[in-house]
């Protein structure tokens, strides 16, 4: 695929790694934020929003189901 096509999926070859492990656990919030405006760039969504389903990212086993899910798939 070309490389502007490759970039949408920068992500599940990074959480195949152990470094992308770790920086995940360590920027959920922000990495799903930057995911959100990767995958929606019209969507003008503000910080409440953003904040009001975030929530669901403080399950303490959503690092590991989330990086489970990307290096089974």
């Amino acid at each position: 695929m070309p490389p502007s096509a490759e970039l949408q999926w920068w992500y599940q070859y990074y959480f195949a790694t152990e470094r992308g492990r770790l920086g995940y656990e360590q920027n959920t919030r922000e990495f799903n934020r930057l995911i959100w405006r990767l995958a929606s760039p019209k969507w003008q969504f503000d910080d409440t929003t953003f904040d009001r389903t975030a929530s669901a990212l403080d399950n303490p086993d959503h690092v590991a189901i989330v990086i489970h899910n990307y290096r089974c798939s």
